[in-house]
């Protein structure tokens, strides 16, 4: 066998190699340190979440729960898209720190909702963030929840 061809072989197994490990679910294949539990927030209930009024403050309730398993400490907030259809502004008010492992957390904040029509819902978006964090940074895990008016 030529040495042309056996370099040619080994590429072609060494590629193969590297195709079979990886994954096939669209996952990045970064390994956060936690393979049995990923961070996660839910948004379990919001109170009120339809009868809204465009413009009139509103007191919500929004209930999450939550799951930090990457970071030892971490911070939760709330937000909504009040002011621009497609962006939320976070409540820094309401922001709290948690500590590593899974629980429920309550927002009381006010707000004033804002009917988008066509150009989209108006929701109210949480997320969990490692804490501390820099100026920019990825939340770790978010929901959102569309509210009617």
């Amino acid at each position: 066998m030529s040495s042309q061809l056996s370099r040619f072989l080994v590429l072609a197994l060494v590629g193969t190699l590297v195709i079979a490990g990886c994954s096939g679910d669209g996952s990045t294949g970064t390994d956060n340190g936690t393979d049995d539990k990923d961070d996660t927030i839910s948004i379990e209930t919001v109170t009120p979440n339809s009868g809204l009024t465009a413009d009139v403050p509103t007191d919500f309730v929004v209930n999450i729960e939550y799951e930090l398993a990457s970071a030892d400490s971490g911070e939760l907030s709330v937000g909504f898209n009040s002011v621009e259809v497609g962006r939320y502004q976070m409540i820094v008010e309401a922001k709290v720190f948690i500590a590593k492992g899974s629980g429920e957390h309550q927002f009381n904040v006010t707000v004033f909702p804002k009917n988008w029509g066509a150009a989209g819902d108006f929701v109210v978006y949480v997320n969990l963030s490692e804490y501390p964090h820099g100026p920019s940074w990825t939340p770790l895990a978010t929901d959102i929840r569309v509210l009617t008016f």
